[in-house]
């Protein structure tokens, strides 16, 4: 399971989810929960069309902060597809709840993560997200280079760090 946590308007890019999910190989048993409430119009029913069009999509709606965490805390990985970032506290969840991440390359995403983060994909490339996506749940060794570089990033967003930097 990959948990994709953001409400559903269009600078989280709901829709690379979307289509990142139905694209995938026949191979694959990756699925996609997506946590979130459709803020703008259209979204709920773009959701409700790709779970019916996919059983690799499933649309979880609104849910609050610890149900949010939960979901990330039970999920393999965390996709964070927005097209434009501010710092994401679900990258930072995943980072400390020792989580992989796949993330678009937006510049909050990027400051977080660091230029380097081999999980990062070009903002609105949905290929390449379902690449790095596939190559996560096949390749152990790429599992280990995004795990031991999220683990060293976990380290700058501890809440004792966090807190003296306040």
């Amino acid at each position: 399971d990959v948990a994709v946590v953001g409400h559903l308007r269009a600078v989280k890019d709901p829709r690379l989810t979307m289509h990142v999910a139905r694209g995938l190989p026949e191979q694959s048993e990756i699925r996609l929960l997506h946590a979130g409430s459709a803020l703008e119009r259209g979204w709920s029913r773009a959701a409700r069309a790709m779970e019916r069009a996919t059983d690799r999509y499933r649309w979880l709606g609104g849910m609050s902060g610890a149900e949010a965490r939960a979901l990330i805390r039970r999920a393999r990985l965390l996709l964070h597809p927005s097209r434009d970032e501010g710092g994401a506290t679900v990258i930072v969840e995943a980072l400390q709840s020792g989580k992989l991440v796949i993330a678009s390359d937006c510049a909050g995403n990027v400051g977080l993560l660091g230029p380097d983060y081999p999980g990062l994909f070009p903002v609105g490339d949905v290929d390449a997200a379902r690449a790095l996506l596939v190559r996560a749940e096949g390749e152990p060794a790429f599992r280990r280079r995004l795990l031991a570089t999220a683990r060293r990033r976990s380290r700058l967003f501890t809440p004792a760090r966090e807190r003296n930097a306040l």
